[in-house]
C-alpha cells in the first residue's frame, strides 16, 4: 500500500553461517532502501524442495498482502530451469522452476505463473555479470527488487513445474476404513514429522485414523495414537494430530518422532481414516 514500507520475504537453504543471506538483503536494500525483510526460514535441508515447498504453504496465508517472496533452494542453479514470478492473493513469489511451488499452487493460492525473460533480467541487472552458482543474489533478489519498484509483471504465461506427490491431493474417499497414501515432506526443529495430507483431503466426515509409515529402508511403523494436542498424551508417547497448518502431524511428545522412528522427507505414509482412537502400536 502506497506509504507503507515494502516487504519482502526470503525462504532458503543457505543457512546462517555464511554470508549468503545478507548479500541477498543488500541487493535488494541497495534499490530500495525502506525494504523490510521477513525471514520465514534459512535452514530448509539443503536442496530439499519438498521441505521448501512446505515452508511455503505453512507461511502464505499469512504474510500481508502486497509482499514479495523470494524462495531459493534450488538444487538445477546454473542449470536451464526456469525463473518464475507466481501471483496469488495479492502476493508475488520469485522462486525457480523445480517444483518448490507445488504446495501453494496445489491449495490453490497460486492465480499464474509468468517466465521470467532474460530480456528484462538484463535490464534490471545494472550490468552486472550473473554467476552460475549464486541466482539468489544476481536473479531473484534483483527481480524480487524490480518487483517492489514496479508491481508489474512481464513475462509469457506458464505452466509450472509441480512435484506430482506434493501437487496432487491424495486420494480419499467417504468411506470409514479407505487409506489415503502421503509422503512426508518436513521434519521440523522438535522432530515432528510433517506429512503431505492435509484436513481437506480427508472426507468430510472422516476423522484421522491410524497411520502407518513406511521409510526408504523398509521399516514399518504403526501409530493409533490420534489426539488434538501433545498434552493429551504422556512425555515420550507418540501421537498423531492435525498441526497448525493444517497437515497431519507425528510426534512424540518432549522428543523426537524423526529420530525414534527413523523417518524422513520422502518415507511413504498410509493412513487410514475413521478409525478409532487408541492408545499407539510401537513396532
Amino acid at each position: 500500500m502506497k506509504g507503507k514500507p515494502p516487504i519482502v520475504a526470503l525462504l532458503t537453504d543457505f543457512g546462517l553461517t555464511d554470508a549468503y543471506v545478507g548479500v541477498m538483503k543488500a541487493v535488494i536494500l541497495s534499490r530500495r532502501r525502506d525494504t523490510v525483510f521477513v525471514d520465514l526460514s534459512h535452514n530448509c535441508p539443503p536442496q530439499c524442495i519438498e521441505t521448501a515447498s512446505y515452508l511455503l504453504v505453512s507461511a502464505w496465508p499469512y504474510l500481508p498482502r502486497g509482499t514479495v517472496v523470494v524462495a531459493v533452494v534450488d538444487p538445477g542453479v546454473g542449470s536451464d530451469r526456469r525463473e518464475l514470478i507466481a501471483r496469488g492473493a495479492g502476493r508475488l513469489l520469485v522462486a525457480p522452476d523445480n517444483g518448490l511451488i507445488s504446495m501453494v499452487h496445489r491449495m490453490g493460492m497460486i492465480d499464474g505463473c509468468h517466465r521470467v525473460e532474460q530480456t528484462r533480467l538484463k535490464a534490471v541487472a545494472r550490468g552486472r555479470e550473473r554467476s552460475a552458482t549464486f541466482h539468489g543474489r544476481d536473479v531473484f533478489a534483483v527481480v524480487a527488487a524490480d518487483l517492489l519498484r514496479s508491481h508489474r509483471i512481464v513475462g509469457a504465461p506458464v505452466d509450472p513445474v509441480l512435484i506430482p506427490a506434493l501437487a496432487t491431493p491424495p486420494r480419499s474417499s467417504a468411506v470409514p476404513g479407505d487409506e489415503v497414501e502421503a509422503t512426508v515432506v518436513c521434519v521440523d526443529h522438535f522432530g515432528n514429522v510433517i506429512t503431505s495430507i492435509h484436513r481437506g483431503d480427508l472426507p468430510e466426515d472422516g476423522a484421522v485414523g491410524r497411520v502407518e509409515i513406511r521409510t526408504r529402508g523398509g521399516k514399518r511403523v504403526v501409530l493409533e495414537t490420534v489426539v488434538s494436542f501433545y498434552a493429551e498424551v504422556a512425555p515420550g508417547d507418540d501421537l498423531v494430530y492435525v498441526g497448525s497448518s493444517g497437515f497431519v502431524e507425528i510426534a512424540v511428545r518432549n522428543d523426537s518422532a524423526a529420530r525414534r522412528y527413523g523417518i524422513g522427507v520422502g518415507d511413504r505414509v498410509v493412513l487410514r481414516v475413521g478409525a478409532p482412537r487408541g492408545r499407539s502400536a510401537r513396532p
